[in-house]
């Protein structure tokens, strides 16, 4: 140890010495440093070495101090975890010789050991320079002495969590830096020296959780700069004074807990800052002012268990950030305000054990993030709306006690359902509902008890009628084998011409199949199994086969289909198809479709309507998603100008399987609809093939449909699609075709390729692909003909691995070329010079191909081409304005660019772009960048241009694209030099 270095001071080496031996620094929970070193030595170490020892090192988010010492002085100490306390255990007063000392932590110090670090010496107040003291959370003892009133310098006192008993003494007025004064959770008594106003810097006043008694003074007002007031649980009486609406800074005030009486102060809607009110636990009475609607910032506002009355101001509706509003157990009358309904971002409302009477607002379904609802123990009428099932979120509802009428809406029935999945808690008894028998006890087809019979008593009655099953097993329609319950009508059931929900999930012994099954065999001719002109309305849990006409045929807005059988038998494993649809759509709207089997069917699923929503069903296959079980036709149409429905989604949970099917995947015939995320033409592994025998997708222009989407940029919207006929056939305009594998199995690697193009497209506005990572398509492994084949004008192609696998390098290859635009194609896009739009096109039997003296104003750019078995680009008949490659004469490569030089004819007197490759053979893998060139009057031109690229192949080719667009075939080869 070098003694010329420099050592602590004597006196504050001896105050940490008293600080080590008087709190048993050998058992402090981080005693780094202090053990190494020998305390009984005289001699104070050197600052270097106690700068390390823990507690020492200052932080700055405790205070502005960036060092713990400073010179040889001792500047801060801050201990954040425990000192073990024992009998003996105290902080000692020698730490108030720390006489440069502006910071003093020593938290949470055992309170679990039931010890005590002792008194708070009153010496500390000799700390003149001390600006943060905290000994929260010791379990000290004694009072609070007051000569901390004269540390000068501070700005934080926090006494919080201890057992500090006594008065809070006037002194601590003196502290005029004082910001924060935190003194809750000890044993405090008398009352609050109202001096404290004369701290006009504070921000922070915590008093919470003591014995404190006495009112709160007018003089509060002078806190001008307090931002937070947390007073709650103590014994406060008389009233709240209206001098608090003066603080305009406010964002807490916790009164909560007290004895306080009279009025809430209508100033209080002048704190526009508030963000949490607490008035709960006490003796208010009067009215909520409806000032409190200006409350702006207000999140969380609490005014229960008080005696309160008059109305809920309908102002309350305006507090647009709040999320929790409780005003329960008070005296409140009159009806809930339907503005209530506007309070977006409302996650609790509890209402309950009031006077509250009228109907419960349809608006509360608004509450789109609402958790808990407690209407309970009121004067409620009317009936439950049936808004409330739009809460989605919903965990708790209680409207016990009540006057409630009418029938219960269905998805409130044994939650939780697919309306209301949140929904765990629900206590609604102690009303006055009708709720009819409408429960199936046999499988017979007339008669009480009967399915018939309960649809006709469900269309007499007003409202969503809950129909259940309790079919004994004694029933002779029962089969043991299979644990299923046949009802075989003889006819025509009724059409359901009221709201409905018909759940065969209800049958004891419902697992992950249909128990209930409805056979049509003798049901006779053109009959439906279930026929649906309802809205709002639920079928599930159903297996419905061998009908003559459709299983469901439905018409409507807003039902939900769901978990049925459609097509085959209980077992989900034998054809037991319906005679035309599984589920027939008519004229509907915003339809749920999901987690059904829909096989074996004439079609699967067809809709003639909009919005709907089609998730998770298997369609052509099995139960398990691995068998050929296919709809004779098609497994999805959505026919007729059906638009703006959704198949999949971007989640992997919403996935349909569609494959098996004797026509197309999905034919589609409207606008705007969304593809997404589904495996069609493989199972459900995605890794095995199950064709679909025609087209994977096909768009129809029939009903003049445009804008439809199949895939996406988002992660996950892309669909497989592979094997059969073609992949996607798109005669409908401006469709988007992004993210998807077609022609391989869901891994992207396995040659799962058509009999024909994998896309097909006689229409115009297409976009097939796109620049960023996500849109990319794979189009790989058409068996005789093209990736892509385009009769049309204005369709984009960018970014898309043509002919290839998933990772662009390992060979799936189409029969023939990887594009080909047939006559008349014009004003297409192939690729482009931004970053990602070129496609790579490889391993083909041609690259790309232009057919046709209509076909015109073509532009090919930036396009990565090799291996294809023929010309990387080739011109026939014409096509592109017959427009000539460019002749290369020079091919230097040099360190880190690459020199090109030749001519071109060209159009006369224009500014034509020149595009340069790099390739091993004679087609362009490598685009190495452009060049614009200006022909002369007799339209030729040369150029001679040194590109900031090095090649990497052996030879350099080029392209012309003249001022309309007309690109030319790629140049002869010229080998670098």
């Amino acid at each position: 140890m070098d003694d010329n270095e420099l050592r602590l001071d004597p006196v504050d080496y001896a105050a940490l010495r008293a600080l080590y031996e008087s709190t048993d620094g050998s058992n402090w929970v981080v005693n780094t440093g202090w053990s190494d070193w020998d305390f009984s030595s005289e001699v104070p170490p050197l600052v270097s070495v106690v700068e390390d020892w823990y507690g020492i090192k200052a932080y700055e988010e405790w205070s502005g101090t960036t060092q713990g010492i400073q010179g040889n002085r001792v500047k801060s100490i801050i201990f954040e975890f425990g000192i073990p306390s024992t009998t003996s255990t105290k902080i000692p007063k020698e730490l108030s010789k720390l006489s440069e000392l502006e910071v003093l932590v020593i938290m949470d110090s055992g309170v679990e050991n039931d010890g005590s670090i002792g008194e708070i010496p009153p010496e500390l107040g000799d700390l003149s320079n001390l600006e943060y003291l905290s000994f929260f959370g010791n379990s000290l003892s004694g009072e609070i002495p007051s000569e901390l009133g004269n540390l000068s310098q501070l700005k934080v006192l926090d006494l919080s969590h201890n057992d500090l008993s006594d008065k809070i003494p006037s002194e601590l007025s003196n502290l005029s830096k004082l910001q924060s004064l935190s003194l809750g959770w000890n044993n405090l008594n008398g009352e609050i020296p109202w001096e404290l106003t004369k701290l006009s810097q504070l921000r922070n006043l915590s008093l919470s959780s003591n014995n404190l008694i006495g009112g709160i003074s007018e003089e509060i007002d002078n806190l001008s700069s307090l931002q937070s007031l947390s007073l709650f649980s103590n014994n406060l009486t008389g009233e709240i004074p209206a001098a608090l609406g003066n603080l305009s800074s406010l964002s807490y005030l916790g009164l909560s807990g007290n004895d306080l009486s009279g009025k809430i102060p209508a100033e209080l809607g002048n704190l526009s800052s508030l963000n949490i009110l607490s008035l709960d636990n006490n003796s208010l009475s009067g009215e909520i002012p409806a000032e409190l609607g200006s409350l702006s910032s207000l999140t969380q506002l609490y005014l229960h268990n008080n005696g309160l009355s008059g109305e809920i101001p309908a102002e309350l509706g305006d507090l647009s950030n709040l999320s929790t509003l409780y005003l329960h157990k008070n005296s409140l009358s009159g009806e809930i305000p339907a503005e209530l309904g506007n309070l977006s971002s409302l996650d609790s409302l509890l209402l309950h054990e009031n006077n509250l009477s009228g109907e419960i607002p349809a608006k509360l379904g608004n509450l789109s993030g609402l958790n808990s609802l407690f209407l309970y123990n009121n004067n409620l009428s009317g009936e439950i709306p049936t808004e409330l099932l739009n809460l989605d979120n919903l965990n708790t509802l209680y409207l016990q006690n009540n006057n409630l009428t009418g029938m219960i809406p269905a998805g409130l029935i044994n939650p939780p359902t697919i309306e209301m999945p949140s929904l765990v808690n629900i206590d609604l008894s102690g009303n006055n509902f009708w709720n009819p028998s409408l429960t199936v006890t046999n499988t017979n087809d007339t008669g009480i008890g009967s399915l018939r019979a309960a649809i006709a008593l469900a269309n007499t009655t007003p409202g969503t009628d809950p129909i259940v099953f309790n079919i004994p097993i004694s029933d002779r329609g029962y089969n043991a084998t299979t644990s299923a319950f046949t009802i075989q009508p003889l006819s025509a059931l009724p059409v359901i011409t009221d709201s409905i929900v018909i759940d065969g999930t209800s049958q004891t012994g419902y697992s992950d199949r249909p128990l209930i099954e409805l056979d049509g065999s003798n049901a006779g001719a053109g009959v439906d199994g279930l026929g649906l002109s309802a809205t709002d309305s639920i079928i599930r849990g159903l297996a419905i086969n061998r009908f003559s006409s459709d299983g469901i045929q439905a018409a409507g807005a807003r039902n939900t289909f769901s978990n049925n059988f459609l097509g085959t038998d209980v077992t989900g494993t034998v054809d037991l198809g319906n005679g035309v649809s599984g589920l027939f759509i008519g004229i509907g709207d915003s339809e749920i479709v999901e987690n059904n089997l829909i096989s074996g069917n004439a079609t699967g699923f067809e809709t003639r309507g909009n919005n709907a929503i089609v998730r998770r069903n298997l369609i052509g296959t099995d139960i398990t998603g691995t068998r050929d079980l296919g709809n004779d036709a098609n497994g999805i149409s959505l026919y007729n100008g059906a638009s703006n429905n959704q198949v999949g989604s971007t989640s992997n949970a919403d996935r349909n399987i569609i494959a098996g099917n004797n026509s197309h995947g999905i034919l589609i015939d409207g606008s705007n609809n969304r593809i997404q995320g589904n495996y069609i033409g493989v199972d459900i592994t995605g890794e095995n093939a199950l064709a679909n025998d025609r087209q994977g997708i096909r768009l129809s222009a029939a009903s003049g449909g445009s804008g439809n989407l199949i895939g996406g940029t988002e992660a996950g919207a892309g669909n497989v699609i592979a094997n059969g006929d073609r992949g996607i056939v798109v005669y409908a305009d401006n469709t988007t075709i992004q993210g998807n594998l077609i022609g391989t199995d869901a891994t992207g690697t396995k040659n799962f390729g058509f009999d024909s193009q994998a896309i097909r497209v006689e229409a115009n506005g297409a976009i097939i692909g796109g620049s960023i990572g996500n849109a990319r398509n794979v189009i790989s492994g058409s068996k005789t003909a093209q990736g892509i084949s385009l009769i049309g004008n204005n369709t984009t192609i960018q970014g898309n691995y043509i002919g290839t696998d998933i990772t662009g390098t390992q060979a799936i290859p189409n029969d023939q070329s990887g594009i080909y635009l047939f006559e008349p194609s014009a004003n297409n896009l192939i690729g482009g010079t931004g970053v990602g739009e070129g496609n790579t096109i490889a391993n083909n039997n041609g690259g790309i191909g232009v057919q046709g003296i209509a076909s015109i104003n073509n532009t090919i750019a930036g396009n990565s081409l090799f291996l294809n078995n023929g010309v990387g680009i080739s011109l026939l008949e014409g096509s592109n304005a017959g427009r000539l490659a460019p002749t290369l004469t020079t091919a230097i490569r040099l360190d880190t660019q690459t020199r090109i030089a030749g001519n071109l004819t060209a159009p006369a007197n224009t500014t034509v772009r020149v595009e340069f490759f790099s390739d091993d053979a004679t087609e362009g893998r490598q685009y190495l960048g452009a060049s614009d060139v200006v022909t002369n009057g007799a339209g030729n031109a040369a150029f001679d241009v040194t590109l900031d690229q090095p090649a990497t192949g052996q030879n350099i080719t080029a392209t012309v694209t003249d001022a309309t667009g007309n690109t030319s075939k790629l140049s002869s080869p010229r080998p670098l030099v």
